[in-house]
């Protein structure tokens, strides 16, 4: 029963949606659609392309007339009363060798003269980024006991530190 409503549901529609079956009114309807079409496609076509003409033509005078402002350069201040900084860094590296396949590094010392010296390693591993290291640094102490030299370590800091881009700084 409902296929035969379907049925006549789409005979229905399909009708109404044909073209006219007289010539008259087939031709009479193709006048119209071409008049439609026509009729607007000059009107618009021109202005739309008056319009463009015209922000071309603004583009073009805007660039052409267009200057860069650019800050004027200055000199920096002369240093007056500050010595030179030392090419080489405040750090010097230390001599020696260490490290493996996995992890290679550099110690550096401060240059400052005196009993108190300050030290940073750099170090370079191969394995991927997060990977935390914990770092126990000690000092060596020499002792003169009963006329023998002795050596010894203390403990000054533990810390633990991200490998960021395959590389780490203590």
């Amino acid at each position: 029963m409902s296929s035969e409503i379907l049925e006549k549901n789409l005979a229905r529609l399909i009708r109404r949606a044909a073209l006219p079956a007289g010539g008259a009114a087939r031709a009479h309807a193709r006048e119209e659609f071409l008049r439609a079409v026509e009729g607007s496609s000059p009107r618009r076509s021109r202005g739309l392309a008056v319009a463009a003409a015209a922000v071309l033509a603004c583009v073009l005078v805007y660039g052409a007339t267009r200057t860069e402002v650019r800050p004027p350069r200055t000199a920096p201040a002369p240093s007056i009363g500050k010595a030179p900084q030392d090419p080489a860094g405040p750090f010097q590296p230390l001599p020696g060798r260490g490290g493996d396949a996995v992890l290679q590094g550099e110690l550096t010392a401060s240059r400052r003269a005196g009993t108190e010296r300050r030290f940073r390693f750099r170090g370079r591993c191969g394995l991927p980024d997060g990977i935390i290291f914990k770092i126990r640094v000690r000092r060596a102490e020499q002792h003169y006991v009963r006329g023998r030299l002795e050596e010894d370590s203390v403990d000054v800091f533990a810390t633990a530190v991200d490998l960021s881009a395959g590389s780490f700084n203590v």
